[in-house]
């Protein structure tokens, strides 16, 4: 099947690409570290977790050898950068102990 693209100055003709949807190959598996530091503290009755973590992975996560594997987009140039994963996260929690609370909300 033909298509043409009229985006640029001249129209460029070219043909349809296979549709491919299900390409498990042009992903690798992720690998990397995690790290991370917390504390937790009592503060009343109520326990705070404060955490934070760091997450790398080593490697792309698109397999450099299928990225130009015909694909819906292919044909119009759109293909899989190269991207690893990096992130930060952090979290702060309290736990309040509903067991051992009376009435007055005073611990036992």
């Amino acid at each position: 099947i033909q298509e043409t693209d009229y985006a640029s100055e001249t129209p460029q003709a070219y043909d349809r690409a296979t549709i491919n949807l299900n390409n498990p190959q042009e992903f690798n598996n992720n690998w990397g570290v995690l790290g991370g530091i917390g504390a937790s503290f009592d503060f009343w009755n109520i326990r705070t977790i404060i955490d934070f973590q760091y997450r790398h992975s080593f490697e792309s996560v698109v397999n450099p050898a299928e990225r130009f594997r015909e694909s819906e987009f292919s044909a119009f140039g759109e293909v899989q950068d190269d991207y690893s994963l990096q992130n930060y996260s952090g979290s702060i929690s309290f736990v309040f102990p509903l067991r051992y609370i009376d009435s007055q909300f005073k611990a036992l």
